[in-house]
Parts: structure tokens; sequence; C-alpha cells
């Protein structure tokens, strides 16, 4: 079985990669965010360090790539960022987190809220055309009614995320 670098190694050398792509090679718009993020976690491992802790990190545990805000896990599926790091070759190990510039938590938090904002609209619409319907079917509505309250929910912490991000300084 082969020796696993340590993370820092594994994340300098992602660093080398992002220089050396041509522009236009990967996500421009998540390629300075993803910059900014290794050299962060960077930081943060070196021995004594006093740096800040990130708002976002990213996680593997147990298999499943998870996507924090604080200590709270948020709904959705970060696999744009698992990809980001394929492409510059930095594989996190389970357990092992990747402290994220704010821009960076934003290009992955943006098109899921414009999902779940889409979702949320469409569930509003069928619910008031099964309560505009003259025999109502009562069970149908309560789906309806349960699953825009989780819409709802859900897009409220997404956008809360979101703002958090822009408003992260770095």
């Amino acid at each position: 079985m082969p020796e696993i670098e340590p993370l820092s190694d594994r994340l300098k050398k992602g660093l080398v990669r992002i220089d050396a792509e041509a522009p236009g090679g990967m996500d421009a718009e998540a390629l300075g965010g993803l910059r900014r993020s290794l050299a962060r976690t960077i930081a943060r491992l070196e021995p004594g360090s006093s740096a800040p802790v990130a708002v976002f990190r990213f996680q593997l545990t147990g298999g499943k790539s998870l996507l924090f805000q604080g200590n709270e896990a948020l709904p959705l599926e970060p696999s744009r960022l698992g990809r980001l790091l394929n492409s510059v070759e930095v594989q996190l190990q389970s357990g092992e987190n990747l402290e994220l510039d704010g821009a960076l938590a934003a290009w992955l938090i943006r098109p899921e809220v414009n999902i779940t904002d889409t979702n949320l609209r469409q569930a509003d619409e069928k619910l008031r055309s099964l309560k505009s319907v003259r025999e109502r079917d009562h069970s149908a509505s309560q789906v309806a009614d349960s699953l825009k309250i989780r819409l709802r929910s859900r897009l409220t912490q997404l956008v809360g995320a979101l703002q958090a991000a822009q408003s992260d300084p770095s």
C-alpha cells in the first residue's frame, strides 16, 4: 500500500498546478478562490499556526463530501468542488478538510440556491392549483405544503450561507 503524502504537501502541489494552468483551462471563476483556499489551509496546518479558522470548510466524511458552515453541514452536494480538486490532482482523505475562501464557497452555494428557488416556486404553484380545485385532494395538498415548507427552510439556510460567503473578507 503506497504511503500517502501529508495534506500540506498535496495542497502545495495543487498550488503549483494552479499556477501552471493556462488561463481558461479550469473554471476561471473558482480558480482564485481555490488558490486562496489551498493557501489558507496550508497556513492553518503549519506548526504553531494561529491562523483563524475559516467559516466554510469542505470535508470528506465516510466517503461523502460535505460543505460545513461552522459546525453545521449545509444541505447541498458539493461535488463541483470535488471535480475542481481532482483537476489540480488534490485528493483529500477521509477526515481531512479544506478551509474555503468565501468566493469559492459562494461559487458552490449559488447554483444550489437557484435550483432550490426554482423548486420552491414550482411547489408553490402546484399547491395553489391543488387548492383552487373544487374537490380538493387533501392528501396531495398536504404533501405539496410539506414540500414547500422544507424547500423554504432549505432556501433560507442556503441564502444565509451565501450571504456569509459573500461577506468573507478573504
